[in-house]
């Protein structure tokens, strides 16, 4: 890889990072991603003075020829099945934008309400739209991406689904990852989504989404372990 290369990826990752900030205290404090850390995170190989790109280097960049399956499928459906479309895009691309990308088509799709605030009126989502940010930054993080098939977003009248190839770890139980425990798949592609606050902690997403869902009003989220997806 070139210098140019790896700086721009480290000022995306970067730019992604401020933006992505709660308060101006915390931009202030983000510092730039080095090829250094790209290094220690294993997204870089460093090789008789040269730098190498890591599978984790191609899905941040260009995952289309190494893993041609690494998109999200997102689909709005009539009713509750998958019988009629009224909706569909792909995203691809670096993984990251693929998130961000999936996030506006939910917008999209999913209906805008109120409610009061104190003496304010303020508009909010049918659905809590950090849970399913988080929903699917973790299946872009943790998929399996040797397992064939893509992440799927699917929107129906009564529910939103997000499917991610690959099963849970064999040693956790389904109550284990609804308390927070968790086995990262993705090392390198956790570190670097960590530093861009895709993802907080480890482990935390999960009992975030079902305490916002009932804070929501919503019935506890399900979880599939199907096998060949989750």
């Amino acid at each position: 890889l070139t210098g140019e290369e790896i700086d721009a990826l480290c000022e995306r990752m970067y730019q992604h990072a401020l933006a992505r900030c709660q308060t101006e205290e915390q931009r202030a404090e983000q510092r730039k991603v080095t090829a250094c850390q790209l290094v220690s995170w294993k997204i870089l190989v460093l090789f008789n003075g040269k730098y190498y790109p890591t599978n984790a280097w191609k899905l941040l960049t260009d995952p289309v020829e190494l893993f041609p399956d690494a998109m999200i499928q997102m689909a709005v459906f009539k009713g509750d099945t998958r019988a009629v479309f009224l909706d569909r895009k792909t995203a691809t691309g670096p993984i990251d934008e693929q998130i961000e990308e999936a996030m506006l088509f939910v917008k999209r799709n999913i209906r805008m309400g109120s409610r009061i605030a104190g003496t304010y009126r303020e508009d909010i989502y049918e659905l809590p739209i950090d849970s399913i940010r988080e929903m699917i930054s973790n299946a872009v993080c943790h998929r399996s991406y040797v397992a064939p098939g893509s992440i799927q977003v699917a929107i129906y009248d009564d529910r939103l689904e997000v499917t991610s190839p690959g099963r849970i770890s064999p040693d956790l139980t389904m109550e284990q990852l609804m308390e927070g425990n968790s086995r990262v798949r993705n090392v390198a592609i956790g570190a670097a989504f960590q530093y861009m606050h895709i993802i907080e902690r480890w482990g935390t997403g999960i009992p975030r989404i079902i305490k916002e869902a009932k804070e929501y009003g919503l019935k506890k989220p399900e979880l599939k372990d199907f096998g060949t997806s989750f």
